[in-house]
């Protein structure tokens, strides 16, 4: 099967890097990571949701890499199902799941690959009556042993980090219980990992490409990244985005921030700080290029003459939502030419379960890149620990 790209990437700036990154990028482990050759067992998650099959409702209790890939899909493929993701232990966001969910409707899928984390603990306590699984390795872990004492279903968890779990039980679970295409997703995601595998020069490595930019920008002193988002499904991606940037390759005293929001709204509050701020940003937009439902603007003809500086009401007319979107990206566009800002567009041909696999692949190779660029380890998160130390150091106390 040919892999046909459903997003393209395009820089506003002609794509160059400098000598000493061109030299890191040739010295980079030709090794393929474990999360790209991992192949998640669907039919034995599927064994194991059939007996929940007739539960119209999931919550799903986990956090960080736990919940981020499978908040991605939920925002971009949807589901017929009631669900909720549950990852803190806000008392009032508690009652309102417990007032929303009934217990005899609902699934609770507990996802921790260590098995180990408070929030997720403390969290499930709640809801420890209601039909229960369990997503954890299959070791001796707290989870583990929690869902043996209480008789609760067991989904293995790949040994494979949470942030780079996407295609593991850890978001394929829930997504299969929400009737996504895991199939499709697997698919899709084998393919495009083919793509941006390290046997591909730069030239023909989007992630790569990516990487290699960023990297040369931060020694320009551009280490802030934001995301305008002209997308409220895609907007779903951005807690996994900034814990792929935070978390792979924000060590050892460098590394960039990564923020964004849903655009246009953006643009209200974020472009003077883009346009007016430091010079240390650079501009990463996502937008879409087409949608299932062409909606158009319709204007009432008795308000044609109304102005909105100086431009009729009637322009408007029969305009497509989807070119509106297009225009509101490309005043920031052209802004940030104007101002010789960086800039790279990730766009999407549309949303499809095809594209959502494709740019999570295509993410996860984007972060391994980046930390070995850095000569960090890609998969650890050493400076995550101390706080989660302290905090069980509070509750020891007596």
């Amino acid at each position: 099967m040919i892999f046909m790209a459903k997003i393209k990437f395009e820089f506003n700036q002609d794509f160059s890097i400098s000598h000493q990154v061109e030299e890191k990028v040739n010295l980079l482990d030709k090794k393929i990571p474990v999360f790209a050759e991992h192949k998640e067992n669907l039919d034995k998650i599927q064994e194991t949701l059939d007996d929940f099959a007739d539960l119209e409702n999931l919550i799903v209790v986990g956090n960080g890499g736990s919940i981020t890939s499978f908040n991605a899909y939920l925002f971009n493929l949807g589901t017929q199902k009631k669900v909720a993701v549950l990852n803190t232990p806000d008392p009032n966001y508690i009652s309102q799941l417990k007032e929303n969910f009934a217990e005899d409707d609902t699934l609770v899928m507990a996802i921790s690959k260590s098995g180990e984390t408070l929030e997720t603990f403390s969290c499930l306590m709640p809801f420890i009556d209601y039909s229960v699984v369990g997503v954890t390795s299959q070791n001796n872990n707290a989870l583990h042993q929690l869902c043996k004492k209480k008789d609760f279903p067991v989904i293995e968890h790949a040994n494979i980090g949470g942030r780079f779990s996407a295609f593991t039980a850890s978001a394929l679970a829930p997504a299969m219980f929400c009737e996504m295409d895991a199939n499709t997703l697997q698919k899709s995601a084998q393919q495009a990992y083919s793509n941006y595998a390290p046997s591909k020069s730069i030239d023909k490595n989007d992630a790569l490409k990516l990487a290699s930019y960023f990297y040369g920008l931060e020694q320009k002193g551009f280490t802030e990244i934001f995301c305008p988002i002209y997308s409220y499904n895609l907007s779903g991606f951005l807690p996994l985005v900034r814990q792929l940037v935070h978390e792979t390759y924000g060590k050892n005293g460098i590394g960039q921030s990564l923020h964004g929001d849903i655009a246009p709204e953006s643009q209200h509050h974020t472009n003077q700080r883009i346009f007016g701020g430091r010079k240390n940003l650079i501009l990463w937009p996502f937008v879409v290029e087409k949608h299932p439902e062409e909606l158009k603007v319709e204007i009432p003809k008795e308000i044609f003459d109304i102005k909105l500086r100086d431009m009729p009401l009637s322009n408007l007319q029969n305009k497509s939502y989807t070119k509106l979107m297009q225009y509101f990206y490309l005043g920031v566009k052209n802004t940030a030419k104007e101002n010789k800002i960086p800039f790279v567009v990730s766009d999407f041909e549309d949303i499809s379960t095809e594209s959502i696999a494709e740019f999570t692949a295509f993410l996860h190779y984007f972060a391994y890149y980046s930390a070995l660029l850095r000569n960090a380890n890609p998969f650890d998160q050493p400076a995550v620990e101390r706080s989660k130390e302290l905090t069980f150091s509070f509750l020891n106390k007596k």
